[in-house]
């Protein structure tokens, strides 16, 4: 037979080396933590050791921690074989395995003085398929090799609850893309002139004569005449309107004077005068007003969904073959689950949801007897796809694991859980298959010490009580119709066995009796009881079930569950 066993190499660790100062005064404490890798399928335990105080500290200090380690190795063994076979250990087995309790096993370790001695309490977390190994490399039985388990299969089947139990209407990832755009802008092409214009003209002319003449006769005459013309023009122009106008003047005049004095003379003068003006003024004012102002706020939202898709495989194959590896590891020999299922379930193998539900799966179970296929482990697992870590980029998954294993006859179960995980990966499919390693060793680690312990219980029971060792037993009388004379017969055969006393009247009803009998004997106690019964007619087919100190007489065959 082969089992996949993980090996440790055989070799002393170095010892791990706790500071050491010579006490002053009534003791000291060091205290020292050691950082570890916590392993996946771990035991944490814990181990004591002392050693005197003496001046080689060194020598002291590896003594007590070399204690501690054996401490931890008897702790292991307890939990894995029973106290009860702790013998079967020798010394220098145990001194072996001490030596192999590694460094980065040590989760924590302090220590102290007590009186003389100076005192090392480590804490380790070791692996169970790790130590189970160990033990099957120094020829120790496993419990199931000692009860005959190991021939005994447990048929596991675990398949896919929902695919990977992934809600394909919500996305895998969903990517936001967000802008946004604000400023503005200002224009003035406004415009502003003004304008005048004026011009201005003038001329003036002027001309004059004169004569004059006399005479001795002393007779003057004067005369004179002027005459003046003038004229102009204007004109003006604004915003508000516009005048024009124009003028024209004129003038004379003339005189006379004559003297009849002895002399005459006589004079004459003309002048003439024309002047002329012209003027024009004009102005313009022009205001034009072209401003042009925007303020903007501009924002832009792209979303980039991504929806989850269908797993490539929808079946348990992956995480059944990793529960069955890590199984191996402790020992608990698993069955091939096709064989079975496909020759009982031609036209299709259903999932475990519908198997167990399903008329014909009792039926499959009592065929599992002639496979010498007495257990049965049933389960599911559900992935869930949680999208993208923002830390890590890496997706995100989580799953739960839900399995247990019973007896194919009866249904009692022998182990059972509920693990859950979660872990990363590159894509769904790389998540989803990290996840399903995790929760098969989950699985094994959890299960399989305690499919182990049933086994260990069964070996004790095949090792047989010593009924010479007084001891209470759990005493039941079943029957298709229990009346009370057929009770009272079982009692008065209790009060006249030899070394038996009946202890405590549990329970009573028309298909079975529960007593406790504290009991000390040559014979077991169903033999000696039958001894008392058997010339009853009603208990002269008697048999019996006997489970440690848990003892089942029935009238007629024992079935299921009895």
């Amino acid at each position: 037979m082969n089992h996949a066993i993980r090996r440790a190499p055989r070799r002393a660790s170095a010892l791990a080396r706790a500071p050491f100062t010579r006490g002053l005064g009534l003791g000291f404490i060091a205290t020292a933590a050691l950082a570890a890798a916590l392993p996946a399928r771990a035991d944490t335990v814990q181990g004591n050791g002392k050693a005197l105080i003496t001046k080689d500290s060194a020598s002291v200090q590896a003594l007590a921690n070399l204690e501690a380690r054996r401490s931890i190795v008897r702790a292991m063994l307890t939990r894995t074989i029973g106290g009860d076979r702790l013998s079967e250990v020798t010394p220098e087995m145990l001194e072996e395995m001490a030596g192999q309790i590694r460094d980065d096993m040590i989760h924590a370790q302090t220590s102290e003085r007590l009186g003389n001695d100076f005192v090392v309490h480590l804490t380790a977390d070791i692996d169970g398929a790790w130590f189970a190994g160990m033990l099957s490399d120094y020829g120790i039985d496993s419990s199931s090799q000692r009860a005959d388990g190991d021939r005994q299969l447990i048929l596991v089947y675990i398949d896919s609850a929902t695919g990977t139990a992934s809600d394909y209407s919500k996305p895998a990832e969903t990517t936001y893309e967000y802008d946004r755009r604000t400023g503005g802008s200002y224009s003035d092409q406004s415009e502003e002139t003004a304008s005048s214009k004026e011009a201005a003209a003038s001329s003036y002319r002027h001309a004059a004569g004169s004569s004059r003449s006399s005479s001795s006769a002393s007779r003057s005459q004067d005369s004179g005449a002027f005459r003046s013309q003038g004229a102009g023009a204007y004109g003006a122009a604004n915003a508000y309107g516009s005048a024009a106008g124009q003028y024209q003047g004129s003038s004379a005049g003339a005189h006379s004077a004559s003297a009849a004095r002895a002399s005459a003379s006589r004079s004459s003068s003309a002048s003439a005068t024309k002047a002329s003006s012209a003027y024009a003024a004009s102005s313009s004012y022009r205001d034009k007003t072209d401003i042009a102002a925007e303020v903007h706020d501009d924002v832009h939202i792209r979303s980039h969904v991504v929806y989850q898709q269908p797993p490539r495989s929808v079946d348990g194959d992956a995480i059944r073959n990793g529960l069955n590896g890590g199984l191996l590891q402790y020992d608990v020999q698993p069955a091939d689950a096709w064989m079975a299922l496909s020759s009982y379930f031609p036209s299709g193998v259903p999932q475990y949801d519908d198997l167990k539900r399903d008329p014909a799966f009792e039926g499959f179970l009592r065929s599992l007897k002639a496979r010498n296929t007495p257990f049965f482990m049933g389960g599911s697992f559900t992935v869930t796809q949680e999208g993208r870590d923002p830390a890590s980029g890496y997706l995100l998954c989580s799953g739960n694991l839900d399995a247990g294993a019973a007896a194919s006859a009866d249904g009692r179960v022998i182990a059972s859980n509920t693990f859950p995980a979660r872990a990363t990966g590159s894509s769904p499919e790389d998540c989803a298959s990290v996840l399903t390693r995790k929760l098969a060793d989950l699985a094994a680690a959890g299960l399989g010490p305690q499919i182990q312990r049933y086994w260990r219980n069964q070996a004790r029971a095949a090792k047989g009580q010593d009924s010479t060792q007084l001891a209470d037993y759990t005493l039941v009388l079943h029957a298709a119709a229990l009346d009370m004379n057929l009770q009272q017969d079982l009692l008065d055969a209790i009060a006249a066995t030899q070394g038996a006393d009946l202890q405590e009247f549990v329970s009573s009803n028309a298909q079975e009796l529960r007593v406790t009998v504290r009991y000390a004997g040559a014979m077991p106690l169903q033999f000696a009881l039958f001894g008392q019964l058997r010339r009853k007619p009603a208990f002269a087919a008697m048999q019996s079930n006997v489970q440690g100190r848990a003892i089942t007489m029935c009238l007629s065959a024992c079935g299921a569950g009895s």
